[in-house]
């Protein structure tokens, strides 16, 4: 879908409605490319869908460009540029966290404690020491990355039992992937984050339903302003005359409830 300009499309009925369509694509249009912004902001959505053992290759097909395109002929696709910009935050996440890794596992090494040498001795266990660390660098270099070995492998089927559940498929391939397990378990255990909206809604919960139709909105408001004081921690002071402060009488709360009664229309 692309841009539509308005001034396009000309109506010569004069009884037509108003060409609200193009207005319409148009905004969609915009929304749509908000959230796909959101890929380019934020690399680990792209990262949950390719670390996922079934859907690992689901983005580089939906995304490509198609083979039909021509560039010079039908200009820059709106695909073009998704899959490289995204897999490349990617592979700077990765590698940012395989590093950190490498890092604190050489950090975490106790240092051994070195004997009294002599002066051949010691330029000797230098030279040795010189050269047990380059090859440790030549070593992790010639490693093949783990992220790299792993996306060569074939995606999961969809009846394999592990591809409903890329926790567990990770937690069963540990051993191989070391590093990847669990970066890849970081990524997808991220809790989904709800929009205002959709938070107020599940807040309001059977308020929403048959309940709803028999109450006025002055106790709608209060049940939620209780509801809000109990999630924030605020216990309004009560002084009763039966008990001592904060604790209600059996009959002062049926007097509370007689009093919201009146905003019950049921």
């Amino acid at each position: 879908m692309s841009w539509q300009d308005p001034n396009r499309y000309n109506y010569e009925d004069p009884d037509a409605p108003e060409d609200h369509l193009v207005t319409h694509v148009n905004l969609a249009h915009s929304k749509l490319a908000e959230y796909y912004e959101k890929f380019d902001n934020a690399p680990v959505y792209y990262a949950a869908t390719i670390l996922h053992p079934h859907y690992k290759n689901h983005l580089a097909a939906l995304w490509k460009v198609p083979n039909t395109h021509i560039t010079a002929r039908d200009g820059v696709h709106y695909r073009d540029g998704w899959l490289d910009n995204n897999h490349r935050a990617f592979l700077r996440m990765w590698q940012e966290r395989s590093n950190a890794a490498v890092d604190v596992a050489d950090a975490v090494t106790p240092p051994q404690k070195k004997p009294r040498l002599g002066l051949s001795s010691s330029r000797s266990a230098f030279l040795q020491s010189s050269i047990e660390t380059n090859l440790r660098q030549v070593e992790a270099g010639l490693r093949e990355d783990e992220y790299e070995i792993w996306r060569r492998q074939p995606a999961l089927a969809e009846e394999d039992r592990l591809s409903l559940n890329p926790l567990l498929y990770w937690e069963s391939v540990a051993g191989q992937f070391p590093l990847l397990s669990k970066f890849a378990i970081n990524i997808l255990t991220i809790p989904a984050a709800a929009a205002d909206c959709e938070r107020t809604f599940s807040e309001l919960g059977d308020m929403l339903g048959t309940r709803r139709l028999h109450m006025k909105p002055e106790l709608v408001a209060a049940l939620q302003s209780l509801k809000s004081w109990k999630r924030l921690g605020i216990q309004p002071a009560t002084m009763s005359t039966y008990g001592p402060a904060g604790v209600l009488s059996e009959e002062e709360i049926s007097k509370i409830q007689e009093q919201l009664s009146q905003f019950d229309i049921s």
